[in-house]
């Protein structure tokens, strides 16, 4: 089981939409952290959870492993700029809203969040939201 960790600064800050997707390639994911720390002075809220439908294409972020000596790339992918985005997730795991204010943070950790193969989570923009560093911690199983 490799351990991937990746940090992404958003550049989609409108309601309504996805940030980003974490996707599962051909193995299930397991998501142990996802952090964001916001870059702009404006009230955000955002949303982690499943979308709706099944995203298509994107711009495809790579993933490092935590261990330089497994495979430089996973299965799973970490998405934005989609051909078909992700909708809405019907439910959230986790929802914050920060204050106007530049370094405002947090950091989620998930005890059990699994995503099955070609599954999906997205950090979903609950209002007009800042520019944001976002990381994420994940292991394929």
């Amino acid at each position: 089981m490799a351990a991937y960790e990746i940090g992404l600064r958003t550049s989609v800050v409108t309601t309504g939409a996805a940030g980003y997707e974490l996707r599962a390639g051909t193995r299930r994911v397991q998501v142990h952290e996802i952090g964001i720390t916001l870059q702009a002075a404006t009230a955000s809220t955002f949303g982690i959870g499943r979308p709706q439908n099944t995203p298509v294409g994107g711009t495809n972020n790579i993933a490092p492993p935590g261990d330089a000596a497994d495979a430089a790339f996973g299965g799973s992918n970490i998405l934005a700029g989609w051909s078909t985005a992700p909708t809405a997730p019907a439910t959230f795991f986790r929802r914050h809203g920060f204050p106007a204010t530049i370094g405002s943070g947090i950091i989620f950790t998930f005890r059990q969040l699994i995503l099955p193969v070609s599954g999906s989570l997205v950090l979903w923009n609950l209002s007009a939201v800042g520019v944001s560093d976002v990381f994420v911690i994940f292991e394929e199983q």
